[in-house]
């Protein structure tokens, strides 16, 4: 016989401790095991137990408490609160109301905290800054995230922060964010291509003056030397004015040719330089791939690489996996060890290990 207190003095968290925890059922075995060893004992006491256990049932009685010994929140009637039960076995109908009779074990657990909010704080700067201490950290952190600035040197770091339903907050290791990098070293790259460009515009300006310096300098020295000859003057003079309208001619076609090159290097330049705008993109979701108006493109940021056809997500790869709506196989599908195969010859389709 069990003495437990009245049912409609028991709370709901009371009764389903009672009947579900693995803990009393152990602490009961334990008990009916020490009175299944009483029978163990020398014959005059194994005689005197077998006549009592006849004439009376045994009893096992349960108390609560606040404490492993019992001593604290001590009741063999109130459940309620209470994280610890104790159990012991007598001949007896009352309960004892000494702690110490009882074997006491846990059958609560601690309370615990969930996650009220998330939030991810950004930081601009050259170096690594330090993780924030307090729950809303002091400027320049901040919950939006900025876009490239075109020249900027500085780095794009974020935290995530976790406040628990207690009040108190974690946040996670100082990171960089890969997309606004990327947007950082493609700016960089393009900037050092148009230099480069301008560069090779200069060297072939300061060669074009070179070239048309060196032809007026040979101007000057046939004219020198045609027009001091003594015989036949009128000759001379038509001689010279021959060579200066030849070489004047070369030097402007020469001019207007370096001119050209010049211009079709400035136009191919400004046009490449164009199409990789119209066909790269950095804004505050990633870096998006695809020239402007096309059906098909896709967009690269700190989490997933998304393929996108007419602006709807119709495939992604994230965490090594790729996701996709539908997928359309021309040939086979292997999983493994193991493939899906197409007979050509009956039509059908077979599934088995291709690898040992």
């Amino acid at each position: 016989m069990i003495t437990v207190p009245n049912r409609t003095d028991m709370s709901d968290e009371s009764l389903a401790l009672r009947t579900i925890d693995e803990n009393l059922r152990k602490l009961a075995d334990e008990v009916l095991m020490e009175i299944m060893n009483v029978s163990k004992e020398p014959s005059k006491k194994k005689e005197t137990s077998e006549s009592k256990v006849n004439k009376e049932a045994p009893r096992v009685h349960i108390a609560y408490a606040s404490s492993g010994d019992g001593t604290v929140g001590f009741s063999t009637t109130d459940s309620t609160g209470r994280t610890y039960i104790g159990i012991y076995t007598d001949f007896k109908d009352v309960a004892s109301a000494d702690p110490k009779a009882y074997k006491w074990t846990k059958v609560k657990g601690d309370n615990g905290v969930s996650v009220s909010s998330y939030t991810r704080w950004y930081y601009l700067a050259v170096e690594t800054p330090e993780k924030p201490a307090l729950k809303v950290p002091p400027s320049p952190w901040t919950i939006t995230e900025p876009n490239y600035i075109e020249g900027s040197t500085n780095n794009l770091y974020y935290v995530d922060q976790s406040v628990f339903s207690d009040g108190s907050f974690y946040y996670s290791d100082v990171q960089v964010s890969s997309s606004y990098a990327a947007a950082k070293n493609a700016f960089i790259k393009t900037l050092e291509n148009h230099q480069k460009t301008l560069k090779q515009l200069e060297d072939l300006s300061r060669q074009t003056k070179k070239e048309i310096a060196d032809a007026a300098d040979s101007i000057s020295r046939k004219i020198k030397t045609e027009y001091y000859s003594s015989a036949d003057m009128d000759d001379k003079i038509a001689n010279i004015e021959s060579q200066i309208t030849q070489t004047d001619n070369a030097v402007n076609v020469k001019f207007s040719e370096a001119l050209k090159n010049i211009n079709d290097l400035k136009f191919d330049s400004d046009k490449k330089y164009s199409e990789i705008i119209s066909t790269i993109r950095l804004d505050k979701n990633g870096i998006s791939i695809g020239k402007s108006g096309n059906r098909i493109s896709m967009n690269l940021d700190n989490d997933k690489l998304r393929f996108m056809q007419e602006g709807i997500e119709v495939a992604y790869m994230s965490d090594n996996k790729l996701y996709i709506q539908n997928a359309e196989v021309l040939s086979s599908i292997k999983l493994g060890k193991f493939a899906f195969m197409p007979d050509t010859e009956t039509g059908s389709l077979s599934f088995g290990k291709v690898e040992d």
